[in-house]
């Protein structure tokens, strides 16, 4: 599982600096490992992986230039979706208990 998390963190990043023209904010690319996350390892790891998503996202979207409007859309998104993720890896833990 390690192994697909990183996977698809690299491959988020793979996409945002290949194949999106510069200046696109494609903060929906960072859930997926997220997700993995949560679904597998403790809300700490969960909480994380969201920092991890949010920085990159915000050092695209810095070097690129996108309108700070844009930019905290992307990254509130993101959040949320963490936040909901965390939920989920504090639910799962509970019940495994």
């Amino acid at each position: 599982m390690p192994f697909a998390v990183a996977a698809s963190f690299a491959a988020a990043l793979l996409i945002h600096l290949v194949v999106l023209p510069p200046g696109y904010l494609a903060a929906a690319l960072y859930i997926v490992p997220v997700v993995l996350v949560a679904s597998r390892w403790g809300w700490r790891a969960t909480a994380a992986a969201v920092v991890a998503g949010a920085a990159a996202v915000s050092w695209h979207a810095i070097a690129g230039g996108v309108p700070l409007v844009l930019w905290a859309a992307g990254v509130l998104a993101l959040a949320l979706v963490g936040y909901l993720a965390v939920l989920l890896s504090r639910e799962r833990s509970g019940a495994e208990r």
